[in-house]
């Protein structure tokens, strides 16, 4: 166990042995491999639960889930870039959710907000190359600036709720779960219907 330097009041527990417990690392397709194995879909859950009882229910529940947020990916992005980032001022809460962001500056958007500018997403994102909103900064309308504001928030966010983690955990591996990044936050996305 340790603390972040930024959030003391908040443990973050890690397994310092997980090959003598058992534990293994969850792999993209939904099966789990551990240190010294290809690829297995036993584990230490389904040892315990053979009948497959709620266990399973629960876990394809997970699997249904996991691929719902890869599939709506596609409609994110495309609401972002067609509908907010497109209006000519940013709603009221995109102001306090981009401080919140900034002043509490989660794991994902510490990992992912330096390079976010330069990334691919960040186009598809905001409909826009980065060189246009930096342009845009010093002629845009104090209503509009939020919406400059959060274009790196949320490309750093989706970058790494895409599945791809923009870092490793604090233990060495990439431990985070993707899909708890964008929404995880208290509050995170107020605009959200």
């Amino acid at each position: 166990m340790f603390f972040r330097t930024y959030d003391p009041t908040t443990p973050v527990h890690y397994c310092a042995d997980p090959a003598s417990y058992g534990h293994t690392l969850p792999q993209a397709d939904g099966t789990s491999s551990g240190p010294g194995e290809a690829s297995s879909t036993s584990s230490p859950a389904a040892a315990a639960d053979p009948e497959g009882g709620a266990g399973d229910e629960g876990r394809r529940l997970v699997i249904r889930g996991n691929k719902a947020w890869k599939a709506a990916a596609t409609v994110r992005k495309r609401w972002l870039a067609a509908q907010l980032f497109a209006r000519r001022s940013a709603p009221r809460e995109v102001a306090q959710f981009v401080a919140r962001q900034l002043l509490t500056m989660p794991d994902p958007l510490r990992a992912g907000l330096a390079t976010a500018h330069v990334r691919v997403l960040f186009a598809e994102v905001t409909a826009q190359p980065a060189e246009r909103w930096i342009e845009a900064c010093d002629t845009a309308a104090a209503g509009r600036l939020p919406l400059l504001m959060l274009a790196p928030i949320a490309t750093a966010r989706l970058g790494s709720s895409s599945g791809v983690y923009l870092g490793t955990s604090p233990a060495g591996g990439s431990g985070f779960s993707p899909r708890r990044n964008w929404c995880a936050s208290s509050r995170s996305a107020p605009w959200r219907e």
